[in-house]
């Protein structure tokens, strides 16, 4: 059953994900919207992550 459920998580890994594209839009005046982002990679055990920092132009502080 082990071996079924690492078989399935390698093919799933393969498997391009499918992500929705939400276009930034603009908030309300003196808020600042925050993005952020991380990755694993399994193999080769590295790990990254990242944010923004926009104001309500969409201007990357």
């Amino acid at each position: 059953m082990a071996h079924r459920i690492e078989e399935e998580w390698l093919r799933l890994e393969e498997t391009p994900a499918v992500v929705a594209v939400e276009k930034w839009r603009p908030h309300r005046q003196n808020w600042f919207m925050c993005n952020i982002a991380v990755d694993w990679a399994k193999y080769s055990l590295l790990t990254g992550g990242a944010w923004v920092l926009r104001d309500e132009k969409g201007v990357v502080l």
